[in-house]
This record gives structure tokens, C-alpha cells and sequence, in this order.
């Protein structure tokens, strides 16, 4: 009996409680140890942007201060898009796609890299101290800035590609 009570009792010990919380956390990194897009701050980029509507008028662009940050200060910056940036309907595929314009410091990014000079990107020496560049705007709006007849929840994908030069 007593070896049957002390088995019970460590059982009981060592049982996850039917009211114990718990917690799972999926964390990841996507590392690049020569460049990294971040916000103008060091924060990381938001994975998602909401833009607004004014009606009658169309989609209200997004802006934001960003910064390259560099392990070689020396080298040009090529930035692409990896496809073409556009806003679909979610839940009418008869619904017309919104083309995006994507500009990063005033420069047109397209599926075409285009180059980002070194000599232009890391001029502050107060931020390149820290091998990154100077604020960057990185802007995306509608290629052409109408109504919209089609009401629901547009969603695209604004991927942009750097790489260092050689």
C-alpha cells in the first residue's frame, strides 16, 4: 500500500496540471550577412502595410524612413523587385488587379535592378559609423490614383530584392 501511495504521489508530482498554461513560439531570422532593408531606426521592416481609401478619390500611398544597413560601406546597392507589385481582390477574381509603384529614395524599383551608388548611400558619417546608409524613403502607391469600384480587401506582395555589387 504504501509503495502504491508514493507511486501515486510522484505521479502526481511530475503530471502536467490539467490548468497549466502554456505558450509555443515560432521564431525566425531571415540573415543576409552583407545587407538588411530595416526601418530608418533599426527596427525591423512591418511584414505588413495597410494602405487607406479615399473615396472618389483612390488609394492613399505609404511611406517609409528606411536605411541599408552594409557590412562594406564601399560597395553599390542593386534593388529589384522579385515580381511585378499589384493589389488583387481577395474574394472577386473578376475584380480588376491595382498595379503598385515602388520607389526607394526617389529611385523606381521595378523587376529591372536598379543601382544605388555607395558614394550617395553611406555620405553621413555620423550614420554610416554604423555601416548603415542615410534615410532612405521607400514608397508604394497605386500606379494611378482612382476610384476603386469593386468594394472588399485588396492584398499584394511588395518584394524587394538587394544585393551588393562586386
Amino acid at each position: 500500500m504504501k509503495k502504491l501511495f508514493m507511486a501515486a504521489l510522484l505521479s502526481a508530482l511530475f503530471t502536467t496540471s490539467a490548468l497549466a498554461a502554456e505558450a509555443t513560439i515560432t521564431v525566425t531570422a531571415n540573415v543576409d550577412p552583407m545587407l538588411e532593408l530595416r526601418n530608418a531606426d533599426g527596427s525591423l521592416l512591418s511584414q505588413t502595410l495597410q494602405m487607406g481609401y479615399t473615396p472618389g478619390v483612390g488609394l492613399d500611398g505609404v511611406e517609409l524612413p528606411t536605411r541599408i544597413f552594409s557590412n562594406d560601406q564601399s560597395k553599390d546597392v542593386d534593388v529589384r523587385l522579385a515580381s511585378t507589385a499589384q493589389l488583387s481582390h481577395l474574394s472577386d477574381a473578376g475584380a480588376a488587379s491595382i498595379p503598385l509603384s515602388v520607389s526607394l529614395n526617389g529611385t523606381a524599383i521595378t523587376t529591372t535592378p536598379a543601382t544605388l551608388a555607395a558614394a550617395s548611400l553611406y555620405t553621413d558619417a555620423t550614420a554610416t559609423s554604423a555601416g548603415q546608409s542615410v534615410i532612405l524613403p521607400l514608397k508604394i502607391q497605386a500606379v494611378t490614383r482612382a476610384p476603386i469600384t469593386t468594394a472588399g480587401t485588396y492584398q499584394g506582395l511588395v518584394h524587394l530584392v538587394l544585393a551588393q555589387k562586386p
